[in-house]
C-alpha cells in the first residue's frame, strides 16, 4: 500500500510535485501543438468552422449565453480588469459578486438572472478579505439577498500551488461549488490574482 508521499497525488491544499520548468516547457510545447493545428490524428489538414457574412446574419442571436449586458460578457467568455496596485480591483470584484448574487447591477452591469460566483484570490490575507466584504454592509441588502450572497458567493486562497497541480485543485474548488449553488442561478467564476480576472467558466476551465 502506497503512502500519500510515494502516490506523488496532489490533494487539495497542498503544493504541486512537479517541477515548474517542466511545466512550462510542457505548456510551450502544448501552445505550440494548437498553434500549428496538429490534432493528434494523421489527417492534419485544417477544417473550415466558420460561415458566411450572409449565414451568420441569418441566424438567431442566443439570449441565453449573455451573463451581462447585452452581451458584454457571455458564457465562456472572458473580461480583464486592468489597474494598478490598490486601486480597488479586487473590491470591484468583491462588490459586483455581491451584486450578481442579489440580482443587483454593479457598475453599469445588471446580470440577466441571479449568479454565483467563486473567487480564487492569492494576495490578500483574511483582514483585508475582511474589509473588503465588508462593503455588503452599505448595499442596503433585503434579508432575502443577504441570504443570496451568503449561499451563492465564495471566496477560495490559493497561494502556493501552480502548474497542473491549481488546474486539478480549481477543478475540485469549482465543482463542489457548483452541487451546492445548483438550481437556476447560473454560475460566473472570478479569479483574481495580481489584476482581477473576470470569467464565467463553465467551458474555460472545465467542461459542460
Amino acid at each position: 500500500m502506497k503512502n500519500e508521499e510515494q502516490s506523488g497525488e496532489t490533494k487539495f491544499g497542498e503544493g504541486a510535485r512537479i517541477d515548474p520548468d517542466e511545466a512550462d516547457q510542457a505548456e510551450a510545447r502544448a501552445r505550440e501543438k494548437a498553434e500549428s493545428g496538429d490534432n493528434g490524428t494523421e489527417d492534419k489538414s485544417y477544417k473550415l468552422r466558420g460561415a458566411s457574412i450572409f449565414n451568420y446574419a441569418n441566424r438567431a442571436i442566443k439570449g441565453e449565453e449573455s451573463l451581462l449586458n447585452n452581451r458584454w460578457l457571455c458564457r465562456g467568455c472572458g473580461a480583464f480588469i486592468v489597474a494598478p496596485s490598490g486601486q480597488g480591483k479586487s473590491t470591484l470584484a468583491t462588490q459586483a459578486s455581491a451584486c450578481f448574487a442579489a440580482g443587483l447591477d454593479a457598475f453599469g452591469l445588471k446580470p440577466k438572472i441571479p449568479l454565483s460566483s467563486v473567487i480564487i484570490q492569492a494576495e490578500d490575507i483574511e483582514g483585508d478579505l475582511i474589509q473588503m466584504s465588508q462593503v455588503v454592509d452599505h448595499l442596503r441588502l433585503t434579508p432575502a439577498q443577504r441570504e443570496l450572497v451568503d449561499k451563492h458567493t465564495w471566496i477560495e486562497t490559493v497561494n502556493k500551488i501552480r502548474g497542473k497541480g491549481f488546474i486539478k485543485i480549481l477543478d475540485e474548488i469549482l465543482s463542489e461549488r457548483r452541487l451546492i449553488s445548483s438550481g437556476s442561478t447560473r454560475t460566473v467564476y472570478i479569479w483574481t490574482h495580481q489584476s482581477a480576472m473576470m470569467m464565467p467558466t463553465r467551458n474555460f476551465f472545465m467542461s459542460n
